[in-house]
């Protein structure tokens, strides 16, 4: 069974979220009650709330992940999955104007269907305007963290270049890690942040 941790470019910096939810189209035009109406099927342009779709699942599982914690997967199909991905990239991404808006129903899988959820824009350099747009399966995440007990910062760093000036960025921080405190309401490490020196070295 396959679930996905997925890491994007939000606009608020945040840690990955996991995604097995979607929803059945897009969004919705209101009636004179103020209700939202969904349409029947995908219209460009057009998204209802992620929450709507949250943990709707084609497979749903039951009871509690490796650290205990109970599946919040609800009945659902891919297409939900895929329908999630499309409303939460629009809510969340930073640069969610310049992704493609495609139907979700037009086929592939979920994962190949998050790969275009991403702007495709290059830097100046001809970098990548995105560098952080990938995902994994939740059970590798959970087993690789809770594998061995080592002693960290709580954070996944990405060298982006290794040579000076160095680019190091934070991937992403492990919930309840030294990285997330909270120090003059902030917290010490989060997503995106540029690493700049290290013992005063470049």
């Amino acid at each position: 069974m396959y679930r996905l941790r997925i890491f994007a470019t939000f606009l608020i910096a945040a840690t990955a979220l996991t995604g097995c939810g979607g929803g059945g189209g897009g969004g919705g035009g209101s009636t004179g009650s103020g209700a939202v109406t969904p349409p029947a099927g995908w219209v460009s342009g057009v998204f209802q709330a992620a929450s709507t779709f949250k943990n709707k699942c084609q497979a749903v599982r039951s009871g509690v992940d490796i650290e205990g914690t109970a599946y919040p997967d609800r009945a659902g199909t891919a297409l939900d999955e895929k329908n999630w991905l499309r409303s939460w990239t629009r809510e969340t991404y930073l640069w969610n104007t310049e992704v493609t808006d495609t139907n979700p129903a037009n086929g592939g899988t979920r994962t190949e269907y998050f790969a275009t959820l991403k702007t495709f824009a290059v830097t100046v350099s001809g970098a990548p305007k995105d560098q952080f747009h990938f995902s994994e399966p939740t059970t590798e995440y959970l087993a690789r963290r809770n594998a061995v007990a080592s002693a960290s910062y709580g954070a996944e760093f990405a060298i982006l270049s290794g040579s000076v000036p160095r680019d190091v960025r934070v991937l992403y921080t492990d919930p309840n890690s030294p990285a997330e405190e909270m120090v003059g309401g902030q917290k010490k490490l989060i997503r995106g942040t540029q690493i700049l020196r290290v013992n005063g070295i470049d």
